[in-house]
C-alpha cells in the first residue's frame, strides 16, 4: 500500500495475510519501515522467498542516498509474526535510482530493479542481485543490458525462478521508440551471466513490452501493455520458454568487431545489419539426446556449419570472431553443412549425441560433465568487412547424464 499515510503522506505500508483452513485469508500483520517517512512509497513492490521465511519490500522514493535513491527492507518470519531485519541499498546508490521499483526472490537470492540507474547511461536502469552471507544480505552483482542506451529503464519489472531472473526494460528501442524488451540472466558459480534478450518479432514502437514479467522454471511471461493487435493500447502478453543450459559468450563488442560491425547481443553484423545469433533449447542430457542448437539472424539461402571444441578462442576471422579454440589434444569437430533457407536460420538436433558418437573420434563423443563450446560459420556475401563469411556468437554447454 505505497500511498498509506501512517508515517506521513505516501509513506507506505504492507499488509500480510495468512490462509486459515477454517476462516480463509486472515490479516496477520501490517508492516511499515522503522525509519519510514513521507513520500517513501514503501510497498511499491513486494516479494516472498520460496520458503516463505523472508519478505522484501521496495521503497523506491526513499531518500536515504539522495532524492529518490530508493531502498528495500527485508523482513523475517517468526512464530509471533514478522520482524524487520535490514534495509538494503545498492553500492554507489544515488539520487534518482528508484531502487526498489521492482523486486523478486529466487533460490537464496533476491533481485531489485533500479530503472533510474545511470551506470550504463542516463536512466538506462539496472537490477541488483543480493545473496545471504552469514545471515546478512550482500550485493553480489549489478546487472545491466549489454546493448544499453539511456532511457531504457531496465528494472522496471523483475521476475525470478530457481537461479535465473528476467528484467523488463519497458522503454527499450529494439523495434522503435519504447517498443520494450526483457533480459534474462542466470546465476552461476562464477557470478551472473547474460543469457538472452527477449523482444517479440512483431514488436512496434510504444508497445511497452516488458511492462510486467513473470517466470516459473523455464517459462517466461512478458506483458506488452500498449500492444495494438486488438485495438489501440489493447495490450498483449507473450509466453517464452527460456532454456537455462547454454551460456552464450563471445558477443561482438566494439573492441573486437573486425570493421566496426558491432552487435552486442550476437556475432558480428552481416551485410543484412544483424549478427548471427546462436541459441540452445532442450535439456543437454547425453542419454535423452533432445538438445537442439539454432542459428538465426543470418543471410538467407546460404550454407553454414556448426562446429564444437573444448576450449574457447577470441580471434578475428572473416567478418566476425572465432570463439572456439583447438590444439593437438583438443581438435574442433564439425557437423554437416546445412542451408539457412528462406528464413535465414538453421537448427541442428535433436540427435547431436548420436551424431557425435557415430561420426567423430572418441575424443569428440558426449560424456556427462564435459563442457563443449559451439559456434556457427556461415556464408556472408557482400559482408561489411570485405570477406564472404561470418560467425555467430559462441555457446558453452555443460552436458548432463
Amino acid at each position: 500500500s505505497p500511498q498509506d499515510d501512517d508515517q506521513g503522506q505516501n509513506s507506505g505500508s504492507v499488509y500480510v495475510y495468512r490462509l486459515d483452513a477454517s476462516f480463509g485469508w486472515i490479516l496477520q500483520d501490517k508492516l511499515v519501515h522503522s525509519s519510514g517517512a513521507a513520500g517513501d512509497r514503501f510497498g511499491t513492490s513486494v516479494a516472498l522467498d520460496p520458503t516463505g521465511d523472508y519478505l522484501v519490500v521496495g521503497s523506491p522514493s526513499d531518500d536515504v542516498l539522495g532524492n529518490g535513491s530508493g531502498s528495500v527492507v527485508v523482513f523475517g518470519r517468526t512464530q509471533n509474526g514478522w520482524i524487520e531485519l535490514s534495509t538494503e541499498q545498492p553500492n554507489g546508490g544515488t539520487s534518482g535510482d528508484a531502487f526498489g521499483s521492482s523486486v523478486a526472490f529466487g533460490d537464496n537470492f533476491f533481485v531489485v530493479g533500479a530503472p533510474g540507474r545511470d551506470t550504463a547511461g542516463a536512466d538506462a536502469g539496472a537490477a541488483f542481485a543480493f545473496q545471504q552471507v552469514l545471515g546478512a544480505w550482500v550485493q553480489e552483482a549489478e546487472l545491466t543490458a549489454r546493448d544499453a542506451t539511456g532511457g531504457e529503464n531496465l528494472g522496471f519489472s523483475i521476475a525470478a525462478s530457481g537461479g535465473s531472473c528476467v528484467v523488463g526494460a519497458v522503454f527499450d528501442g529494439h523495434y522503435g521508440v519504447s517498443s520494450g524488451a526483457a533480459y534474462e540472466y542466470q546465476r552461476t558459480g562464477g557470478g551472473w551471466v547474460f543469457m538472452a534478450k527477449l523482444a517479440p518479432a512483431d514488436g512496434d514502437s510504444t508497445d511497452g513490452f516488458g511492462y510486467a514479467v513473470s517466470m516459473q522454471d523455464e517459462t517466461v511471461l512478458v506483458g506488452s501493455e500498449q500492444d495494438d493487435d486488438n485495438g489501440e493500447n489493447a495490450g498483449a502478453a507473450y509466453l517464452y520458454r527460456a532454456p537455462d543450459f547454454p551460456v552464450p559468450y563471445c558477443f561482438c563488442d566494439a573492441v573486437y568487431a573486425p570493421c566496426g560491425n558491432t552487435d552486442q547481443l550476437a556475432g558480428c553484423k552481416t551485410f543484412t545489419g544483424k549478427g548471427g545469433l546462436l541459441t540452445g533449447c532442450g535439456v543437454p542430457s547425453v542419454a535423452a539426446d533432445q538438445m537442439t542448437i539454432t542459428l538465426t539472424q543470418v543471410p538467407s539461402n546460404q550454407f553454414g556449419i556448426m562446429f564444437m571444441g573444448r576450449t574457447q578462442a577470441n580471434l578475428p576471422f572473416g567478418n566476425g570472431r572465432l570463439c572456439v579454440g583447438q590444439n593437438a589434444s583438443n581438435p574442433v569437430y564439425r557437423y554437416p553443412p546445412i542451408s539457412t533457407g528462406s528464413s535465414g536460420s538453421f537448427t541442428y538436433g535433436p540427435g547431436l549425441t548420436t551424431y557425435a558418437s557415430t561420426h567423430f573420434l572418441p575424443s569428440g563423443h558426449f560424456v556427462a560433465g564435459d563442457v563443449w563450446h559451439f559456434q556457427a560459420w556461415f556464408r556472408d556475401p557482400l559482408g561489411p568487412c570485405g570477406n564472404s563469411f561470418n560467425l555467430s556468437n559462441g555457446l558453452q554447454v555443460t552436458l548432463q547424464p
